[in-house]
């Protein structure tokens, strides 16, 4: 395994060559928070309240943080958009990247139209995803602020 990421502590860690589980088909390839397939390429959630009669149902589509420790641009105008957008205001934080990638334009506010993909959880996992689905048959040990994943022993 090979630490990557930016100077200093690195949050991410390739177990193999991370390009050959990108498709290069969006314009952003980015990690979700999620920690399955649902939660982790969003998914419509509805709810209805029978007493309002036929206007009684909703739908909202529920998304998960978009995360900035690993994502892949693609060489576009779109992309270049977003990377500007985030640098004139809000970082890179996840809920900015979030905000930036799925949030609607409306009033003075402009989205750049980003192609997005979400990257596979079962070849990109957030550390969420880790914990609650792989946790079970592996053994998490934490030390100096660093977890290291390894088999169970059976």
């Amino acid at each position: 395994a090979k630490r990557g990421g930016g100077g200093g502590g690195g949050g991410v860690w390739f177990g193999a060559d991370p390009f050959g589980g990108l498709y290069g088909d969006a314009d952003v390839e980015v990690l979700s928070e999620g920690w399955d397939e649902v939660t982790a390429g969003g998914h419509i959630h509805g709810t209805g309240d029978e007493a309002m009669g036929w206007s009684g149902y909703s739908e909202t589509l529920r998304i998960s943080y978009a995360s900035p420790a690993l994502l892949s641009l693609q060489p576009s105008r779109q992309a270049v958009a977003l990377v500007e957008r985030l640098a004139a205001g809000g970082g890179l934080g996840a809920a900015s990247l979030t905000e930036q990638l799925f949030g609607p334009s409306h009033d003075g506010v402009l989205r750049g139209g980003v192609q997005v993909r979400a990257m596979r959880p079962d070849c990109f996992a957030s550390a969420e995803r880790v914990l609650r689905g792989m946790a079970p048959s592996a053994l998490v040990v934490a030390g100096g602020g660093a977890a290291a994943f390894a088999p169970a022993a059976s």
